[in-house]
């Protein structure tokens, strides 16, 4: 009786406190740290209105900097021109696209977790947790193009469980497209395939699913190919060059490790704490 009367009310409590924190940053997080929000917006700009795909801004090229959309972030440049020209560009607007962006995100999560016989009470306080960390509430308050490969990628995820297979395999493609990171999208699209069989004790292929989740990829990276055609062409020109080894350490050590006052350490505790726990289970 204690448990269904207040935990309903401290989840709603919780809700509100990050919504507050949300309202609080909006247009004034980290905006004298980081370049990040007019130098994507500039590199949608040049794209879309006058057909510039390199990096104008800094003149980096691709693969030793972004260099513009040279080999990704087409479609998120796209997204960002159809929502931002009606509003002249305006840098709020930026601001609550990425917004919407992350809670459709987690809407599409919240979904998913349901769906997947979670409680809806379990459901919304997973989602309020992630909400709550660092990367999302970065996420939510600079308008790059992380919204969009993380929606694109939650997303494929939730069509694969709604047994929409060809396109699940063929919006996680797409999130590659958006940003290298998205290969994660395919990632999460094998891990559920394989928990399934594990769950349901059906360790033979279902190849009706497997064929449609391969010609799902195939059709994205068919939309990959019309985007960059000359993207081989570059790969095999700057493959010899030394600076594919400009980064000796791994990103995740510099994303733990070597960040500002070292805060997302909290989200390494927690990832831990999790792999322990599900060893410790199985």
């Amino acid at each position: 009786m204690y448990k269904n009367k207040y935990t309903p009310i401290s989840v709603s409590v919780i809700a509100v406190l990050v919504m507050a924190v949300y309202a609080a940053l909006f247009g004034v997080y980290r905006c004298n740290l980081t370049i990040d929000t007019p130098w994507y917006l500039s590199i949608s700009y040049n794209y879309c209105i006058k057909d510039i795909d390199n990096d104008a801004t800094f003149g980096g090229s691709f693969p030793f900097a972004m260099g513009g959309t040279v080999a990704f972030g087409k479609l998120a440049a796209m997204l960002q021109c159809a929502a931002l020209a009606p509003f002249n560009w305006s840098l709020v607007a930026a601001n609550v696209l990425s917004v919407v962006g992350v809670v459709l995100g987690m809407a599409a999560i919240f979904v998913f977790l349901v769906g997947e016989g979670f409680g809806r009470l379990g459901a919304v306080t997973c989602c309020l947790a992630l909400a709550a960390t660092e990367p999302f509430v970065a996420m939510a308050n600079q308008s790059k193009y992380e919204y969009v490969t993380f929606l694109l990628a939650v997303c494929g995820l939730l069509l694969a469980a709604r047994r929409h297979v060809l396109l699940a395999g063929l919006v996680s493609v797409l999130a590659i497209e958006a940003q290298p990171i998205g290969i994660m999208a395919p990632i999460y699209l094998i891990a559920y395939e394989l928990s399934r069989m594990i769950q349901t004790r059906r360790f033979r292929l279902e190849f009706d699913r497997v064929a449609k989740l391969v010609l799902g990829g195939v059709l994205g990276f068919a939309v990959y190919f019309i985007l960059h055609p000359g993207i081989l062409a570059l790969l095999a020109a700057s493959s010899n060059s030394s600076g594919w080894n400009a980064y000796p350490n791994h990103f995740l050590y510099g994303y733990f490790f070597e960040t500002r006052l070292y805060r997302h350490l909290p989200e390494l505790a927690v990832f831990t704490a999790c792999f322990v726990a599900h060893i410790w289970r199985r």
